[in-house]
């Protein structure tokens, strides 16, 4: 992560900001460190937690696939709340490489030891976002006449009327401030536990991200690769 963007990003998590968990699954992923923690004073067992931002790429099940493109091959992106807001996130064969060499580099022996990670991975807006995916949409030939993508957000108050009754809605309800709250992850301490972190420029983990999804055909229109991208702070 840039020094220029950790002064401009209102939160830039450090390993030592203090964790005040405000949602169910912040609760729980708290209780499970402290266990951890525990465990290693107790059992001798040695922990190493990599804490990610938002996980995309090598799979589907995330918010990527689930909700931001699933119409994209119709020119359709739904972005989940500000786009200029910076949002944290985590292009998984990036972490994993970071998980593999975390791994490679802590002693099989060295036992009784708590050690919390942070991957910065890729700190981007929603509108950095918008600029990758409508590079892969001309090249897909999904991209409308006009040339601009169609935005909509997700409907927050009807959500909020459901979560009563409806436990996966109640759950994405519970994380809607972390897409209008800038925030970042500070990856000092992993960088200098295994070098340069790995990091895909954040272009080319887009568009293998969305490709490896198959939302569709190509259309008739369809282009090769742009050059000369927009994306900056991803890169």
């Amino acid at each position: 992560m840039s020094t220029t963007l950790a002064r401009t990003c209102r939160r830039c998590w450090r390993l030592d900001t203090p964790q005040r968990p405000g949602t169910g699954k912040g609760r729980i992923r708290v209780d499970l460190e402290q266990q951890l923690a525990q465990a290693t004073r107790s059992r001798g067992i040695r922990a190493v937690v990599i804490r990610a931002g938002d996980f995309f790429g090598a799979g589907s099940g995330s918010w990527l696939d689930q909700v931001i493109v699933k119409k994209l091959p119709q020119g359709r992106v739904t972005w989940p709340g500000s786009r200029d807001a910076p949002h944290a996130w985590a292009y998984l064969p990036d972490l994993a490489q970071a998980f593999v060499r975390v791994a490679e580099t802590t002693p099989a022996t060295a036992g009784g030891r708590y050690e919390c990670l942070h991957f910065a991975g890729h700190t981007v807006t929603g509108q950095d976002w918008l600029a990758a995916l409508t590079d892969v949409a001309w090249e897909q030939g999904w991209l409308p006449a006009d040339g601009a993508l169609r935005t909509g957000t997700l409907p927050w108050g009807m959500m909020r009327l459901l979560s009563p009754f409806n436990a996966t809605v109640a759950s994405l309800l519970e994380m809607r401030y972390l897409w209008d709250l800038p925030h970042a992850l500070d990856g000092a301490a992993l960088a200098r536990r295994i070098g340069s972190e790995p990091h895909t420029p954040f272009g080319d983990a887009v568009r293998t991200a969305i490709l490896a999804l198959d939302l569709g055909p190509r259309g008739a229109n369809a282009a090769g690769p742009r050059t000369g991208g927009t994306v900056t702070q991803g890169a």
